[in-house]
């Protein structure tokens, strides 16, 4: 079965007349992908695709640019929250192919893409069928602040952006710069112990999750001032189970509950009526937040990751960073990365987020 897959593949892939080969010859760039592997294009991707795991944040950093929504040609279906926030910045997303969940070549093909963009850990399952197609494929990983800035610069490169790369970079750089020198007029010397979950309903139970030592979230942390105590338990990998003995050994200053449905809120608000969670120093203080959300949680490797930092800075040092300051980030934030007006945040952003600063 898959021998006939191939070769209907192949049929179509050269019906549809996709010759990389013979484009014009007075364009030619090399683009050097998150894998090191060097991409050579004879001419400007003006169909890009992207596909695969976390597509909807590398395609929200896509869309910091400003040919995106031109040069985009197909969605793939893996988020309604993070799709309700692309027809805020795309009047004609609704135009674009929708791809189903999963995609591979065969979906990919027929649309005669010129790029398709994946994370790194898809190469084995998508992107070889694509190479092997000669199908450019370029590679990125998201995965923290230096991977950040890295893959900006090759998305800059691949859309012809470059000074537009860089101006989001120094952007971020600035955000980061300003919330680290409000944390240094703290007047407390203590760092919070702090503990992030991801939180999962199932069989009318939570299951709870802590992520690796060298991601996103757990740097987070750190830098806007806490010790993430569950760090020397999950080194490396991905999201890792830990019961409740573990939480409460560990008994954090501090903890946030995360939750990719946008459920965090309702999630805490029960366990701070659990009466195993009543005892915890966290829910005698009165310190376990609902991660902040607007159209997708801010503490992922999205374009909204400073977001995120700014507000866990806040949380962790009140005394130094207020609710203003960070409010005030968000608005900025939004008018210069996604060139939303004053009234589209305040109409659909500050409504999804106030909650989260009580």
């Amino acid at each position: 079965m898959k021998k006939i897959v191939s070769i209907l593949i192949g049929v179509i892939f050269l019906i549809s007349g996709c010759s990389y080969l013979g484009s014009s010859p007075s364009y030619q760039k090399t683009i050097i992908d998150a894998l090191g592997r060097e991409v050579e294009l004879s001419s400007e991707p003006s169909r890009i695709i992207i596909i695969g795991k976390q597509a909807p944040m590398l395609t929200n950093f896509m869309y910091l640019f400003n040919t995106t929504d031109k040069k985009l040609l197909a969605l793939e279906k893996r988020s309604q929250s993070a799709d309700e926030f692309l027809k805020l910045i795309d009047k004609n997303i609704d135009k674009k192919f929708k791809l189903e969940r999963g995609a591979g070549a065969e979906q990919v093909v027929p649309l005669n893409p010129d790029m398709v963009i994946l994370k790194t850990s898809m190469r084995d399952t998508i992107g070889k069928p694509l190479e092997d197609l000669s199908i450019p494929v370029v590679y990125v990983e998201f995965e923290n602040a230096d991977q950040i800035y890295r893959d900006l610069r090759i998305f800059a490169s691949v859309l012809n952006e470059e000074e537009r790369g860089e101006d989001l970079i120094s952007s971020y750089q600035m955000y980061y710069q300003k919330i680290q020198d409000l944390l240094k007029v703290s007047n407390s010397s203590e760092k919070p112990s702090v503990l992030l979950l991801q939180a999962e309903s199932e069989d009318q139970k939570y299951i709870f999750k802590v992520p690796p030592a060298n991601w996103l979230q757990t740097d987070m942390v750190e830098k806007a001032g806490g010790i993430a105590v569950w760090k020397e338990a999950n080194l490396a990998g991905g999201w890792t189970e830990v019961n409740m003995e573990q939480i409460s050994n560990w008994n954090a200053d501090m903890v946030y509950i995360v939750n990719y449905q946008g459920q965090s809120p309702e999630i805490v608000k029960n366990l701070k009526n659990d009466e195993i969670w009543k005892n915890l120093n966290a829910a005698k203080d009165e310190r376990i937040y609902a991660f902040a959300y607007d159209f997708l949680s801010w503490d992922q490797p999205d374009p909204r990751w400073i977001l995120g930092y700014g507000w866990m800075a806040f949380r962790q040092n009140p005394q130094s960073i207020s609710s203003t300051d960070i409010q005030n980030l968000i608005k900025d934030y939004y008018q210069k990365f996604f060139t939303l007006d004053e009234s589209a945040i305040e109409e659909k952003i500050d409504p999804m987020v106030a909650d989260y600063f009580k």
